[in-house]
């Protein structure tokens, strides 16, 4: 009897912890094992292609791609929200309307800083949340995707930025 108690008490065990798994829930930052994580990966261009809140994630929303109500020129998404990382520990970007640099250091336990500066002038849109919020990064995450996705953590992990890579 002592027995057939002691396996059924496992089993329920079991049964609980792999009922507990967030893994499936795409609005919990992933764990490290879930993603592909390396130094080389992050060199090169990427696009903001999602700005997310992980405590109300009703909240996630694409970034502002609107027009240039000042000068009534259409801003073409492609020229908008972009960070680049080279080689040498050096960052670029462009935000909403102005251009974006900075260096940045990286390590492979996803820990990663940025210090971003450049212009902000006639800033629209989420040009300012996006500089602030580059410059509150401290973790990272590439996720082995087609194309490759890096998601960069602010505000604590409660927030993110997602980005696709172009090139």
């Amino acid at each position: 009897m002592k027995i057939k108690v002691f396996y059924f008490l496992i089993a329920t065990a079991m049964l609980v912890f792999m009922g507990c798994s967030d893994k499936d829930n795409p609005n919990k930052p992933p764990k490290d094992d879930d993603n592909l994580q390396s130094i080389e990966l992050i060199i090169g261009k990427w696009k903001l292609v999602e700005v997310r809140d992980y405590l109300n994630p009703v909240n996630n929303r694409l970034p502002d791609y609107a027009i240039d109500i000042a000068n009534a020129v259409e801003i073409l998404p492609d020229s908008m929200y972009l960070l680049s990382f080279d080689n040498d520990s050096l960052l670029s970007g462009k935000s909403f309307s102005n251009c974006l640099f900075g260096t940045y250091t990286i390590d492979n336990n996803s820990n990663l800083c940025m210090k971003v500066g450049g212009t902000r002038i006639c800033e629209y849109g989420d040009g300012s949340l996006y500089h602030q919020a580059l410059n509150q990064v401290h973790k990272y995450f590439i996720l082995k995707t087609n194309p490759l996705q890096l998601e960069l953590f602010y505000n604590n992990e409660k927030n993110g930025l997602l980005f696709v890579k172009l090139e």
